[in-house]
């Protein structure tokens, strides 16, 4: 069987992509390089050799870019889908579901943001700029196309004209 600390992501991965169980050598060399064992395999071409080293590194904080190979027909616990796209992993092997403002970036479910879009996050907003990164410490003027059908937390509407953005990327509200 798939080892326990195999990142459940990648076996279902595996798995959809008929590897529903792998070859013993692989899990028993995988096992041992993950305890720092130096391991040598001598078995046949296409026999599976490349996983035994790349399995245990995967199992740790990685980032791996998920091709909609891998993606295709899977979905969030909300029911959104999973699209293609880097990913973070953390110690675990468990996906880490970005959301909202990370670094220069803001997240969706795990996806990064296309350009020019104010996007709601806890309450605040945030502009998504034409590198595809937050408007930090700037002062921008937002047509009817990004406020329309917004919001403030006190229930009042969002107007057209100018807003600044801070240091983080909030929307500076006065």
């Amino acid at each position: 069987d798939w080892p326990d600390w195999a990142p459940e992501q990648l076996v279902a991965a595996m798995r959809a992509r008929g590897a529903e169980l792998p070859w013993s050598h692989q899990t028993e060399g995988a096992e041992a390089a993950r305890a720092g064992e130096h391991v040598v395999v001598a078995t046949g071409t296409a026999s599976g050799k490349s996983m035994i080293y790349q399995l245990p590194v995967l199992a740790k904080n990685v980032k791996l870019y998920l091709s909609d190979r891998f993606v295709i027909g899977h979905t969030y616990p909300n029911g959104d889908p999973i699209a293609p796209d880097y990913y973070d992993f953390d110690a675990d092997g468990k996906m880490v579901v970005q959301n909202g403002p990370v670094g220069d970036y803001f997240y969706v479910n795990g996806v990064r943001q296309n350009a020019y879009k104010l996007v709601e996050y806890n309450g605040d907003y945030y502009f998504i700029n034409d590198g595809h990164k937050l408007a930090k410490n700037v002062t921008l003027y937002l047509s009817s196309r990004y406020v329309d059908g917004k919001t403030l937390p006190d229930g009042s509407v969002l107007s057209v004209g100018y807003y600044h953005f801070d240091a983080d990327g909030k929307m500076v509200l006065n």
